[in-house]
C-alpha cells in the first residue's frame, strides 16, 4: 500500500492551540479578532553621569499590561444588523465607572487568553464603503491593577518609637514635678532577692 502524498497527511492535521480558541468579548459583549498584541516591560530610569562612561539603570518595577487589540463586528447575513452589537460594544467602551465601586474592571476576552481585568484607554470605529455590512474597531485597554486606596498601609517605625518616646518622657517630668510638690507619692526602690 503507498504512502499518501504529504500535502493529504497534513490536512488531518489540527493544531492544539486551536481547540483553546473562544470567543472574543469585552463585558460579554461578543467581537471578533483580527489582531491582539499585548504590551509590557519594565519601568527603568537610565542615569548617566558626567565623567563617568558606565551608566546605572534603576529598575522602578514593572510596566502596567497593555493591550491592543484590532476587532470587527459583522452581520452573519443579509437580514443581520451589525449595527446592533457595533452600538452595544461601543456602549460598553464608553461606560461610566460605577459610583458604588469606580475601580470595577471590565473583562477582556481574547481568543487565546484567559479573562483579564481592564480599563478602556481608547477606541477608534472604522466603517468603510467598500467593506460594507462590517466595522472594524481598534481598542486599547490597560490592565486594572491595584488601585492606590487597597495597596498596605506602611508602618512609620521611627515616628512611632520617636512619638512613645516623647509621651513617656513627658510622663516622667510630670510624675517627679508632682513629687517635688508633694502631690504624688514616689514609688519606693526596687529591692531584688530579698
Amino acid at each position: 500500500m503507498a504512502t499518501p502524498p504529504i500535502a493529504v497527511q497534513l490536512q488531518h492535521i489540527r493544531p492544539a492551540w486551536r481547540d483553546r480558541l473562544h470567543p472574543a468579548s469585552f463585558n460579554g459583549i461578543q467581537f471578533h479578532v483580527d489582531t491582539g498584541e499585548l504590551t509590557g516591560g519594565r519601568r527603568t530610569v537610565p542615569h548617566e553621569f558626567p565623567k563617568r562612561n558606565i551608566p546605572y539603570t534603576e529598575d522602578l518595577g514593572r510596566r502596567a499590561k497593555r493591550f491592543s487589540v484590532a476587532g470587527y463586528i459583522i452581520g452573519r447575513t443579509a437580514n443581520q444588523d451589525y449595527t446592533l452589537q457595533r452600538d452595544a460594544l461601543i456602549a460598553e467602551l464608553d461606560r461610566d465607572p460605577d459610583p458604588n465601586d469606580p475601580q470595577r474592571p471590565g473583562v477582556l476576552i481574547l481568543p487565546l487568553m484567559l479573562p483579564i481585568f481592564v480599563n478602556v484607554d481608547t477606541y477608534t470605529v472604522i466603517e468603510t464603503r467598500e467593506r460594507g455590512g462590517m466595522c472594524v474597531i481598534e481598542m486599547t485597554f490597560l490592565e486594572t491593577g491595584d488601585p492606590l486606596g487597597k495597596i498596605t498601609r506602611q508602618i512609620d517605625t521611627i515616628g512611632q518609637v520617636q512619638s512613645g518616646a516623647a509621651q513617656a518622657a513627658d510622663s516622667i517630668v510630670r510624675t517627679l514635678d508632682g513629687a517635688l510638690q508633694g502631690n504624688t507619692p514616689v514609688a519606693p526602690p526596687l529591692t531584688i532577692g530579698v
